[in-house]
C-alpha cells in the first residue's frame, strides 16, 4: 500500500471524517484528502502526531502494509488487533480540549460495534459507585459523547479537575431548558452532587459507560 492508501485505511477503520482525522495530524480535511489519493506527501511532523495518536508505528504509515489473509485465525487476529483500545488513568479539561492519561502500555479489545477512535477504557478509582457492583480497579467502557440520556452511568469531569464516573440525572423546565443537573453515587456514604442552572457548566460529560469489565 501507498502512503495514502495506509492513511485512509487507518482513517476508515477508526469511522473518523477527514476533519476529523486532520485535527490530529494539525492540517486541512484538504490535505488529507490530497494525502489519500497520493497527490501530496505527508511531512514527518504529522505522521508523528498520527502514530502517536493511534499507537502506531511510523512504519504502518509510510511503508507498504499489504498483508495476505491466509487463515481464519489470521484474520481473527487482524480484526481483535483492530479493536483494542488504551486505558486511561485519568481526564481533565484544558484550553485545548480534554487531556487524557493514559496507562501505559494497558489496552482493551472492545466490541465490533463500536468506533475505536470513539472509545476508551477507564480504570475505576475509590468505591462511591459499589451500589451497582462497580468497584475499584474495574474498567469501564466508555463511548466518547459529550450527551447522555437521564439516569445513565457517564464518565464526567468537574470543573476541569480530574474525571469520576457517577449516574447522571437531568431535570428540564416547561420549554425544555436543562435547570438542574445531579450527579449521585451509589454509596450511601457519598451524598449527590447537585447542579443548578448557573452551575450546570462546571460538569462536562465526557461519555457513557456501555460496558463494566471486572478487574482480577
Amino acid at each position: 500500500m501507498t502512503i495514502g492508501e495506509n492513511i485512509k485505511r487507518i482513517r476508515t477503520s477508526h469511522d473518523m471524517s477527514q476533519e476529523e482525522f486532520g485535527r490530529i495530524a494539525n492540517v486541512s480535511a484538504a490535505a488529507v484528502s490530497a494525502w489519500e489519493k497520493d497527490q501530496k506527501t505527508p511531512r514527518m511532523g504529522p505522521i508523528e502526531k498520527i502514530a502517536a495518536h493511534f499507537h502506531l508505528k511510523k512504519s504502518d504509515i509510510i511503508e507498504d502494509q499489504e498483508r495476505i489473509v491466509t487463515t481464519k485465525d489470521t484474520l481473527i487476529d487482524l480484526m481483535a488487533e483492530s479493536y483494542r483500545v488504551p486505558v486511561i488513568g485519568s481526564v481533565r479539561c484544558g484550553p485545548g480540549g480534554y487531556a487524557y492519561e493514559y496507562i501505559d502500555d494497558e489496552y482493551i479489545a472492545i466490541d465490533a460495534s463500536l468506533s475505536p477512535s470513539k472509545t476508551r477504557g477507564f480504570r475505576i478509582e475509590g468505591d462511591s459507585m459499589e451500589g451497582d457492583h462497580i468497584f475499584e480497579g474495574d474498567i469501564a467502557v466508555v463511548k466518547l459523547q459529550p450527551e447522555v440520556e437521564n439516569g445513565q452511568l457517564a464518565v464526567v469531569v468537574i470543573d476541569n479537575d480530574e474525571g469520576t464516573l457517577k449516574r447522571v440525572y437531568m431535570q428540564y423546565d416547561p420549554m425544555g431548558a436543562l435547570v438542574r443537573l445531579t450527579l449521585a453515587a451509589s454509596n450511601p456514604k457519598y451524598p449527590p452532587r447537585i447542579f443548578s442552572k448557573e452551575d450546570i457548566n462546571r460538569v462536562n460529560i465526557i461519555g457513557k459507560v456501555v460496558e463494566i469489565r471486572r478487574s482480577v
